[in-house]
């Protein structure tokens, strides 16, 4: 009867050290760098596509922050060029001759209902 307790004990033991040792090679194949790499190409796969769309976009954007700082850098230069007391005489001058042109119109309109009327 000890030795059957014995064997029982002894196939216990093996059997522990057999599921132990599988265990730890379950283990290490589960951690295996391999693995790892597997789990950091699917992770490339998903993002990958959404990071190309979004640089693509900031592309766009940074394309058009450009245009538009020429734009408003020009506009500055042209707005400090700009010699405002030129630009009112010339308005004041144009305007003035503007007027000499309405009122000969009007004169020579009076004139021609004039006539017609003599």
């Amino acid at each position: 009867s000890s030795q059957i307790n014995d064997g029982e004990g002894d196939t216990s033991l093996r059997t522990k050290k057999v599921t132990d040792r599988l265990s730890e090679c379950l283990h290490m194949l589960a951690n295996e760098p391999s693995l790892g790499m597997f789990r950091l190409q699917e992770h490339v796969r998903r993002t990958l596509p959404v990071i190309i769309e979004v640089k693509s976009e900031v592309s766009t954007l940074e394309s058009d922050i450009r245009g538009k700082c020429f734009d408003a850098d020009y506009a500055l230069q042209t707005v400090e060029n700009f010699d405002v007391s030129k630009s009112f005489l010339s308005m004041q001058n144009l305007a003035r001759i503007s007027l000499n042109y309405s009122s000969s119109l009007k004169e020579i309109r009076q004139d021609g209902s004039q006539l017609r009327s003599a």
